[in-house]
Parts: C-alpha cells; structure tokens; sequence
C-alpha cells in the first residue's frame, strides 16, 4: 500500500478540523447504519455540525457550488429486468424454494414500481436538493437574502440534473424572491463537467474486469443461493455472484425512492450486504477515484476546475454578490474532488481489502452530494470555505486560519494539480 503525500498533508490537517466525520471507521458506520453500504445510492444523510468562526474584517460575498442530482430509480431498464429474468426462468422451471417464490416477488414489485422511470429523479431526491437550499439560504444570508443576489445555475442535459437545478431554483426564490436567477441545462455543461466519454472507453473496460474478478474471489452466494433455489448448481458460480450484487443494487435504491414494499433486506443478509458494499466501493474507486486509471478521469476534471477558477475570478473583479450552481454526475463530481485533493479523497492504493476504509464513495459521492466554496472579501484579500455535503473539509496546502483559505493559494493548488 502506498499513500499520496497530499493524503498525509490532508489527513494531518483534518484532525485539527472540527469536523471528524471522514477519520471515523467506515465499517463501523455501516453497521451502525445499513443504509450506508448502498454505495453512491446513499440517499443524502445531512448531519448538522459546527462551522469555524470568520476571521475579523472578512464578508461573505459569493459561492461555487457543485450538486450531483438528487435521489433516482435505477439507470437503465435492465437493472431490474436481469433479476427479475434470472428468477422468473427458475420459477417456470419449478425450482425457486419458497423464499425464491417470495423474492420473485419483491423484485416483479420493485420493477413494476419504476417502469419507464430508469434513472429518472425520484420525488426524495426533489426534497434532497430543496432541504439542501434552504439551509443553503440559512448559512448564508449575505448571499441568498440579499436584495437582487446574480444566481446562475447551470445543468446537464440529464433530466434528473435539470429537475433537481428546478428544486434547489425554486426553494431560493420562495425564500427570497428578489433573487436574479438564470437557468441553463446543455450539452455544454456535460463536456465542461462531466464529459467521461473518453474515460468510459479508455477506462471502464479494464476496471469493470478488474472488479470482476475481485468480486468473484470476495462475495459467498452460497447461503443465499440455497434460500431461492431447489438446486442452486444449476447455476455457475458467475452467475449466482451476478445475480447477488443485483439483488444488492436493487436493494441499495429501496432508500431513494422511498420503496414501500417489502425490502430485500429480508433476503439478503447484513453479512452479505457488507460484503457486497466493499466490491462495490472498489468497483467506483477504480474509473473515477484515484486508482491506476486515474490519469483518463484527470483530464476530464481539468476543464471543471478551470471553469471553477474562471467564475470565481470574474466574481472576484466584478465585486458584486453572486452564485455559481452547478447539477452534474457522481462521475463527474468524485473526479474533481479526487484531483483537489479534499481530505481523503486522493487516497491511493491497490489494497483493495483495505480501500473501504480509507476511500469511501458512500461518504464521497452519496445522491446529493454537493461542494460549497464561500468565498468571503477584506478588501483585496479573498479567503475561501470548503463544504462538503455541508461539512468544513480541508485542503492538503497551508490554511489561512482554521477552516478557511486563501484563494490565491487555492487557485495555485489547482493550476498545479491540473498541469501535472
């Protein structure tokens, strides 16, 4: 195992932070909360903290904001199709036990549930982006209560994107309606934030095989193949390995679409869930973490952070008060902050046994997952606040004060990262 000097730097200054959600054991967060092992189909967990103080003399005066989408169905037809096709043959060939007859069922129910609804924002993620607005508009009145605030909004294509840029919109104007807002959902914002395109084909190949195999050797279907199945050899070990981390993922969006029916939870196991968590959090790490692949997600985050540097500056010279909202993709988000270096996301590694507990998308990227730089003014001097899902994160470069930092020295940081 090896760690990046950023990760050193950074964790050394996360325990001077108030705020010690990212150095608490990961594992034993998800046993304290199952919810938590649905990966980067967490639904958004607030947890109020305590903020540092503003130094002396320094006024809020604009923000840089970057949302993932809310709380969805899952993205594409077959997610639920497969398991349920999986199930359905070994029904009308009479081997599902009783307990398989009643989990044909869950999963029938749960497609049924999101027909022609594949990927779409489920009305929980619609609240997610309006809660985290409000508060938005509580923590920072310079900005959101002002008289006549320039707010621009931007999104990709995606419908989930567009809906949730609408919800966090309309919140902010029913709480000040004075408010300048301008919208703009293009395919624009998709190559600037999130154009992994290019990732996808020179990355998720091998990473995807990579996972496989990993996943083969670390989750046991063995206990759970025996309760749906009269003969579970019927199937090849890929198979029922396949068919558990389907039932996992089916499982994991239960939370964001506020899923009424029975839950799988009573099929699957905690054991197994746990199991399948950590297979999945590396499956994530690998294209869009700091993995060996990285080096493809890098580029793609470059022209994020330079749009980042761009729009601050103009904030800056233009002097007045203002917001930049961005609504992208867990895909493109988890890059940029990875490249930025916030606390222990640029941890590196190829133990994957131990990755969880280091490296953790349900903590980097959950639905909703939102950075907030406060940008506050003395005079010529800008100092910056990073939120990450509304808790004070660190960089891995000198602060300026507790909590805060100098933009000249931020910016420095990126330029850096960026060019190397």
């Amino acid at each position: 195992m090896r760690k990046s000097l950023s990760f050193i730097v950074s964790v050394c200054a996360l325990l001077a932070c108030a705020v010690d959600i990212y150095a608490q054991d990961a594992e034993a967060e998800v046993r304290r909360n199952i919810a938590r092992a649905a990966d980067i189909y967490h639904s958004y967990e607030y947890e109020p903290s305590s903020l540092s103080p503003v130094p002396e003399g320094y006024t809020l005066f604009y923000l840089s904001h970057y949302g993932r989408h809310g709380s969805r169905f899952l993205e594409g037809e077959s997610r639920y199709t497969a398991p349920l096709a999986t199930l359905q043959q070994a029904a009308d060939n009479g081997r599902l036990t009783d307990e398989g007859i009643r989990c044909l069922g869950i999963v029938r129910a749960m497609t049924d549930n999101a027909h022609s609804r594949w990927g779409e924002l489920s009305q929980r993620g619609v609240e997610e982006h309006r809660a985290i607005a409000e508060r938005m508009w509580q923590r920072m009145p310079e900005i959101f209560a002002a008289e006549g605030t320039e707010i621009r909004s931007r999104s990709t294509l995606v419908p989930r994107c567009i809906i949730s840029m609408a919800a966090n919109n309309e919140r902010l104007k029913e709480l000040n309606p004075s408010l300048r807002t301008t919208r703009d959902a293009s395919g624009r914002w998709r190559d600037i934030f999130d154009d992994n395109r290019q990732a996808h084909a020179g990355v998720n190949e091998k990473a995807e095989s990579i996972a496989a195999v990993y996943r083969l050797s670390h989750l046991d279907p063995t206990r759970l193949m025996r309760l749906l199945f009269k003969q579970p050899e019927t199937l090849t070990r890929n198979a029922q390995v396949e068919l558990m981390q389907e039932l996992y993922t089916l499982w994991a969006d239960e939370q964001d679409v506020d899923w009424s029916g029975e839950s799988l939870a009573t099929v699957l196991d905690q054991e197994e869930i746990i199991a399948c968590w950590k297979c999945s959090n590396m499956r994530y790490y690998m294209p869009f973490g700091p993995s060996e692949f990285f080096a493809w997600r890098r580029k793609d985050s470059h022209r994020a952070i330079c749009d980042m540097i761009e729009c601050a500056d103009r904030a800056i010279a233009a002097g007045s008060v203002s917001a930049d909202l961005r609504f992208i993709h867990d895909s493109g988000i988890t890059s940029m902050m990875c490249l930025m270096g916030i606390c222990e996301m640029d941890y590196t590694t190829d133990d994957y046994d131990s990755l969880h507990e280091h490296w953790n998308i349900y903590r980097v990227t959950p639905m909703a997952v939102n950075l907030q730089m406060m940008f506050y003014r003395n005079g010529n001097d800008v100092i910056v606040r990073l939120l990450h899902c509304e808790h004070e994160v660190t960089l891995p470069i000198g602060a300026y004060a507790n909590g805060f930092y100098r933009w000249c020295d931020i910016k420095s940081h990126l330029l850096q990262r960026i060019a190397e």
